[in-house]
């Protein structure tokens, strides 16, 4: 699904403006156009009449100090008239994200919700969508999650230097990561999603959601970034060259089925720096398959069956000796409903040191 086939209005932060008559009237039209432009999509399932309509944030504004004060009021009467505009239409929805305000004036909303990312560890998502749910009560809308994910720099990973959690390196302690460029790594990104995928396909009130965003795109509000994030919002599961992040095999494993396809990926990182004194390091696959073995340097390593409800990689992990240097790293994944063979070979280097 596009994403304007999801959201007709960006984020007008600030409110209406000083002439709140002539926004309205751009944000109308812009909203007429959409609804004319995906009038037969079948893939168009939901509206959303705005994102963050009430939100200030201080890198839209030059001068902190003339912040603009929002009349929620006024914000609450545009999302109104908006949504009857949508429902014009008996086969759309018309949804609304982060404006507590307006949840009842909609037919789904969605709260802003980062965990791990702008704030908290993204094991406390859980505990923090239960929160939001209980907030939401009995309110005339449907509650779901749109945009949710975390920002990672393409080809960075980095694990080994996070707190070790139960039986596999995790970066579960990370907090916050987004004000941490360390952290932006394919690893965390990809840890990130697969907690909220799990979580989010046991819920037994789950509505659904959307993951934000699919590749990377410009973003001049992100140009204090340093290196190779600057300018750049770099949540997406592709990077700008087209090029898969690890995330994105989280979600195929996590959302496809072996019977349409084998997936079959070794979480490898081109380098890999870990103390001389940890010669055996954990090593991912990620799969939809219901088994998979590994082999390190033509030695196999051992065969692993899949539980979804397992974390990280649904239990396909293994604990091995990699030795200095080159090292050879082959997946096998095989699908018991149709008897089909995945493989995936990488090469990672190991060298010594955090």
């Amino acid at each position: 699904m596009k994403k304007s086939d999801l959201v007709a209005l960006g984020r007008y932060r600030g409110g209406l403006g000083a002439d709140a008559r002539r926004w309205a009237r751009g944000a109308e039209g812009a909203l007429a156009e959409l609804l004319d432009q995906n009038g037969n999509s079948p893939a168009c399932l939901v509206v959303g009449v705005a994102n963050e309509p009430a939100m200030t944030w201080h890198s839209s504004f030059r001068d902190v100090a003339k912040l603009p004060r929002v009349d929620e009021a006024e914000v609450a009467k545009v999302v109104r008239g908006f949504a009857n505009k949508v429902r014009a239409d008996a086969y759309r929805l018309a949804g609304l994200r982060a404006f507590d305000a307006g949840r009842a004036l909609v037919d789904v909303y969605s709260p802003s919700v980062w965990a791990g990312w702008y704030a908290g560890s993204y094991a406390d998502y859980g505990a923090r969508w239960r929160k939001e749910r209980a907030a939401h009560g009995r309110s005339r809308s449907a509650l779901w999650h749109v945009e949710w994910g975390a920002a990672a720099v393409p080809g960075e990973f980095r694990r080994g230097r996070f707190r070790r959690d139960g039986a596999t390196w995790s970066t579960a302690s990370v907090r916050g990561a987004a004000r941490s460029l360390d952290a932006w790594t394919e690893s965390h990104q990809a840890d990130l999603a697969e907690w909220h995928l799990r979580f989010q396909q046991t819920d037994e009130q789950w509505a659904g959601g959307a993951h934000w965003l699919w590749r990377d795109v410009p973003s001049p509000q992100r140009c204090a970034n340093a290196g190779a994030a600057k300018c750049l919002n770099a949540k997406g599961l592709h990077a700008r060259s087209g090029a898969r992040k690890l995330a994105y095999y989280v979600f195929a494993a996590r959302q496809t089925a072996c019977a349409d396809g084998p997936l079959c990926r070794v979480d490898a990182w081109l380098s890999r720096a870990a103390p001389r004194d940890e010669p055996k390091q954990w090593v991912r696959v990620y799969s939809n398959c219901d088994a998979a073995s590994l082999a390190v340097n033509g030695k196999a390593a051992g065969e692993r069956t899949r539980d979804a409800a397992k974390f990280p990689a649904a239990g396909l992990t293994w604990l091995v000796d990699l030795p200095r240097g080159n090292n050879t790293l082959v997946a096998t994944c095989a699908c018991a409903a149709t008897g089909a063979v995945a493989t995936h070979a990488a090469e990672q280097r190991r060298i010594y040191g955090i």
